[in-house]
């Protein structure tokens, strides 16, 4: 039975591949919302970058399943290298917030209308960084179930 991580050691394994997979798909969805309009991850390099991530971590998981469970440990550096990407994009706005903020400081019907309109995180972007880190730490428990047995 593929859940039954005492028998076939690939219960971890298959929870990679679909990390990995939730991970590539997160990347379809719309991270940031600008001026009311939602924009999806992949138009974006870091978008892309955690695509690929994705589905290497997808891949590495599935080779693991098939036959090889070592594999799915290294799918750690592509859950990492995805949530570093994520970050990133959360600190960038971040900061571009908070420079708007200061911009309009003195005009209280700019500011409204900056803080309606200006750029905003959804919450696809910490599903993203969820999965980011379920891969990593799907794959770390990979890694350390190999180095019990």
């Amino acid at each position: 039975m593929l859940g039954s991580p005492g028998r076939t050691g690939r219960g971890v394994p298959a929870a990679v591949t679909l990390a990995g997979l939730l991970l590539a798909a997160s990347a379809g969805l719309p991270w940031v919302r600008l001026l009311g309009t939602p924009i999806a991850a992949y138009e974006h390099a870091e978008g892309r970058v955690v695509l690929a991530c994705g589905l290497v971590a997808a891949a590495l998981g599935a080779v693991a399943v098939a036959g090889s469970p070592r594999l799915a440990a290294l799918a750690a550096a592509p859950g990492l290298v995805a949530a570093g990407a994520i970050v990133y994009v959360m600190l960038t706005l971040a900061s571009f917030q908070e420079r708007i903020d200061r911009a309009t400081e003195g005009a209280p019907e700019v500011g409204e209308l900056a803080e309606e309109l200006g750029p905003r995180l959804t919450v696809w972007a910490f599903l993203a960084l969820a999965a980011a880190v379920a891969v990593t730490a799907l794959a770390l428990s990979a890694a350390a179930r190999r180095a019990r047995a």
